[in-house]
């Protein structure tokens, strides 16, 4: 429909924003924690997310932007947010994209690791490059036994650790 359009449309003009043109900034404190308000802001669990729902159209319309952007978001991930090679941090922010290395670290994120996970195994399938399968790998070594998996109010941990981390293991 047309209104599928205009948000996958919408998903991979994220991608640019965050790894391409590098231009997303937070708005305002309200969106993101108050030391991030007007500088470039991030959160690789959204990355991952946002992977999800393009390969998801990839599997319906094939559109040729889907595996350069899922790349480029693999890419960046593994480049700039993980901690010791395990785990993405939760979010951050910096002065400039030049400065990757933030202001502040808020740690590896071991709750979300299978939200990052399943977009490199699906770039591997896809491109025959087991770079990126070793690399999902690792985040899922991490993220598998280090995740917390309670349930009552921090329950939405187990669901983020199970939205698609299935197909991880199929695609691998």
């Amino acid at each position: 429909t047309a209104r599928l359009t205009t948000l996958v449309n919408a998903a991979y003009g994220h991608v640019d924003q965050w790894v391409i043109a590098k231009s997303y900034l937070c708005p305002e404190a309200s969106e993101c924690n108050t030391t991030c308000a007007g500088k470039w802001y991030l959160q690789p669990f959204m990355m991952g997310l946002t992977a999800k729902a393009l390969i998801r159209d990839w599997d319906v319309t094939s559109d040729s932007r889907c595996l350069t952007n899922v790349t480029a978001l693999c890419d960046w991930i593994w480049a700039n947010t993980m901690q010791s090679g395990n785990s993405p941090w939760y979010e951050n922010c910096a002065d400039t994209p030049a400065n990757p290395l933030w202001l502040q670290g808020t740690g590896a994120a071991p709750d979300l690791a299978l939200l990052v996970a399943p977009m490199f195994a699906w770039v591997a399938l896809r491109t025959g490059n087991i770079t990126y399968r070793d690399r999902g790998d690792t985040i899922w070594a991490y993220g598998v036994p280090n995740a917390y998996l309670g349930t009552g109010q921090n329950a939405k941990q187990w669901d983020q650790n199970y939205l698609w981390s299935f197909e991880y293991v199929t695609w691998w």
